[in-house]
């Protein structure tokens, strides 16, 4: 007998499993059809948090912004704890990403794109920027769940 789907709406919490025992907090910002864009907050939990632990958490305190497959919370495997609060969709943006074209023998070429707002997948904007403004923006990947996780580890690997 299959499951039913869990339900999840802009503006909830979840745990994302980091497939070491340890769960990154995050929040849904954005979602359309199968995608979602969420801010994911450090330290990670060794186990599932609980909604009392979520905290006063804002977008800016986020240590890296995703747009991510649907799968790991349809399925309950990014397990969603509550929505916590009033949410307003003002104070947690859908940024300007950047999409980045590494050609051999070429010199880097970054792009800074805006997405639709509905869609959180349809190019609004491109606009060309200087390589040493790379880095700046989230990647404009969309990752599937088990990639998310890796994405997130690695991420938490570095210094914020």
């Amino acid at each position: 007998m299959r499951q039913a789907a869990q339900e999840y709406r802009e503006g909830d919490w979840f745990a994302a499993p980091l497939d070491d025992g340890r769960y990154v907090l995050g929040r849904i910002a954005r979602h359309s059809n199968s995608i979602v864009f969420g801010y994911f907050f450090a330290p990670p939990f060794d186990h599932v948090p609980a909604p009392a632990e979520i905290g006063d958490r804002r977008a800016a305190d986020s240590f890296i912004q995703l747009r991510f497959s649907c799968l790991g919370l349809e399925r309950g495997d990014w397990p969603v704890l509550e929505q916590s609060g009033e949410w307003d969709r003002e104070a947690w943006p859908l940024p300007e990403f950047e999409n980045r074209l590494d050609v051999p023998g070429r010199p880097t070429v970054v792009y800074a794109i805006r997405l639709d707002e509905k869609t959180v997948s349809r190019e609004v904007s491109r606009r060309r920027i200087d390589p040493n403004e790379a880095g700046k923006r989230p990647d404009e990947s969309l990752f599937g769940t088990e990639a998310a996780a890796i994405r997130l580890r690695q991420a938490l690997s570095k210094p914020h």
